[in-house]
């Protein structure tokens, strides 16, 4: 007979996208700078003051590969990079005591030694440092180059690749026997923006689902996340509640500079499109629109928090039948903020390897550096986990650990058999 998890407190639904003022009486924030700081100025290499504005994408921005770039150069980029940090990236104040001294450190150092160079030189020199970060969503990586900060990570053996076939829609149902019983499968492998109208046809699905199935499978391996208002909507479906999430701080960095590399990631996502010969969705547009007005009425040092209390679950409204997570290192960001949502449902259990532990940094902006043409990612937001957990480059461990190469799926469907 199946037997449920315990039911364990959470705290109340984080959106990605809301942000209510609030008081910060009982948020424990430990071994981290929290306090705000005021907008550090630079100075460029030609003597003026950098700005916001200077973080910008411009229509020179090609994302192409420069052979050549001179230590002039080179300084430019590392001087408006070391702004970006000052001034637009939430860990400044929150990754763990001394991890940021030490990132601005080795810039210095990079910039102390630096000479002529060239997009992959330079890209893979801030690739090692950015790696080093303990913040996963911490990214450097070129466009036209093999460099990618994720490369000086660990490699992981698979626990079975997610069963989706195909690559239109981010979601595809399929069906399984467990002893007599048609187990449906549910692959999610990726979760593009909530507004897409690519979900539509999953929720009818789910409902089904929930009225004839006896449990519900969801792949998540490879699963590298993207927008979790999706993951927020698939949970409460089954918890027919209002969600909730082990989170119990949020900061929400709001001043010019954010809002700046903010707007890049629209306007960066608007030109991969085009250049793929593909529409541009009404959300891409204004969401780019939204983030610039925002820009333009932004002040240094603006800023939202956000205190959660815990909440308790009404048992009597949850879906009473196995739910089942696989997971693997390649459930990343949003995947495993659906993770998380179901780690407080008593009927859930998580199959496969640990995520991959990219929990406390989001709300991603993008930064193009002028000459190098080198990207780099980083967070405007905060989560703090209520369990005092920092799991970046860690993740959540799974319930039922399968071997590596294995297959989690055939474990789930194993574990199923078991609870008849």
């Amino acid at each position: 007979m199946w037997k449920p998890l315990p039911l364990i407190a959470a705290s109340m639904l984080l959106s990605g996208n809301i942000c209510a003022s609030d008081s910060l009486s009982g948020a424990k924030i430990e071994g981290i700078s929290g306090a705000p700081s005021p907008a550090v100025p630079a100075v460029n290499e030609s003597g003026g003051t950098l700005g916001p504005r200077d973080l910008l994408l411009k229509d020179t921005d090609d994302f192409s590969d420069r052979p050549h770039i001179s230590k002039e150069q080179v300084l430019e980029d590392l001087a408006i990079l070391k702004y970006a940090l000052n001034n637009a990236y939430i860990g400044r104040r929150f990754l763990p005591k001394g991890a940021f001294a030490e990132l601005i450190s080795k810039i210095d150092a990079l910039a102390a030694n630096a000479g002529p160079s060239s997009s992959n030189v330079f890209c893979n020199q801030l690739a090692k440092i950015a790696w080093e970060v303990p913040d996963y969503h911490f990214n450097v990586r070129h466009h036209s180059t093999k460099c990618n900060s994720s490369s000086f990570g660990p490699r992981y053996n698979p626990v079975g690749n997610n069963v989706a076939t195909q690559k239109e829609i981010p979601w595809e149902i399929s069906y399984r026997d467990a002893g007599g019983q048609k187990v449906p499968i549910v692959a999610i492998t990726s979760f593009v923006s909530s507004h897409d109208k690519k979900w539509d046809g999953l929720w009818p699905e789910l409902q089904k689902i929930k009225d004839t199935a006896p449990s519900v499978i969801f792949d998540l391996r490879g699963n590298g996340g993207g927008d979790s208002g999706t993951a927020r909507k698939i949970a409460g479906q089954f918890y027919g509640q209002y969600v909730v999430e082990p989170v119990s701080f949020l900061a929400f960095d709001r001043g010019p500079a954010a809002y700046a590399i903010s707007a890049n990631s629209w306007k960066l996502n608007e030109k991969q499109l085009v250049l793929a010969g593909k529409p541009v969705p009404d959300y891409v547009t204004d969401g780019y629109k939204q983030d610039m007005a925002n820009f333009e009425i932004a002040k240094p040092g603006d800023e939202t928090t956000t205190s959660f209390p815990s909440a308790q679950i009404d048992r009597n409204l949850l879906w009473e039948k196995p739910i089942y997570l696989l997971t693997d290192r390649s459930c990343a960001s949003s995947c495993e903020a659906m993770v998380q949502l179901f780690e407080a449902h008593p009927y859930a259990r998580r199959v496969g390897d640990n995520t991959a532990g990219m929990m406390t940094f989001g709300e991603l902006g993008m930064l193009i550096l002028p000459n190098s043409q080198t990207q780099v990612k980083m967070g405007r937001k905060y989560f703090e986990q209520r369990n005092g957990q920092f799991l970046e480059k860690i993740g959540i461990a799974p319930t039922i650990r399968v071997p590596a190469k294995d297959d989690a799926l055939q474990y789930a469907l194993k574990d199923i058999l078991r609870q008849k």
